[in-house]
């Protein structure tokens, strides 16, 4: 899987917010307000009372999760298939997704969340899985990579505060680390500007 160094950076500047620069496997779910919560969570914005939820990660995750995504409703998906990986892939059914492409058994799907928020390598192996599987129209494309990748990692980014500008300011350092061409897209890569990143 090849990727223009546009559509590169743009994935890993995503991930990198995604994931708090390549440190973060797990999805924190410990909100302090409920504004925040309902800038973050859209399902979450109907609600009149969210304060039973602050500080109560597992309840929250249980709440905007459960009911979609193939989670069950009344039962503890939400908190289990929370966000996990670099890329914080979510819900039951991305997980069976996941686990099928990685392990060749969709009913590992459990297993496949812990392990992306526990194991570093399968972590990293959701940013190439969500690019190869969400993508790959766009890996191939210049100037508008930016803007089409992050579109379709989270579509309302624009909701919530200098988060377009943050992401963008990590798209022109990645791509300030990159020559012109063509990049495999793989884990070596991906570990590679990681790693850039962190030592500039």
């Amino acid at each position: 899987m090849k990727a223009t160094k546009q559509a590169l950076a743009a994935l890993m500047a995503n991930a990198h917010a995604e994931s708090s620069g390549f440190k973060k496997k797990s999805e924190n779910m410990n909100y302090r307000s409920e504004d925040r919560i309902r800038q973050i969570f859209k399902s979450a914005r109907s609600i009149a009372d969210l304060t039973p939820y602050i500080g109560n990660s597992k309840a929250l995750a249980n709440l905007v999760y459960n009911g979609r995504m193939g989670n069950k409703p009344n039962s503890d998906d939400g908190w289990i298939f929370r966000g996990a990986g670099y890329m914080q892939l979510t819900g039951r059914d991305n997980f069976k997704k996941f686990a099928e492409w990685y392990l060749g058994d969709k009913c590992l799907a459990d297993n496949c969340a812990n392990e992306a928020r526990t194991n570093k390598g399968v972590a990293m192996l959701t940013v190439i899985y969500y690019a190869e599987k969400h993508l790959l129209p766009y890996l191939m494309d210049d100037e508008e990579a930016f803007a089409k990748i992050t579109k379709a990692v989270n579509a309302n980014l624009h909701l919530i505060d200098g988060e377009m500008a943050r992401r963008k300011r990590y798209y022109e350092t990645y791509l300030s680390y990159m020559a012109s061409g063509h990049y495999d897209l793989d884990k070596k890569t991906i570990i590679f500007f990681a790693d850039m990143y962190r030592q500039n």
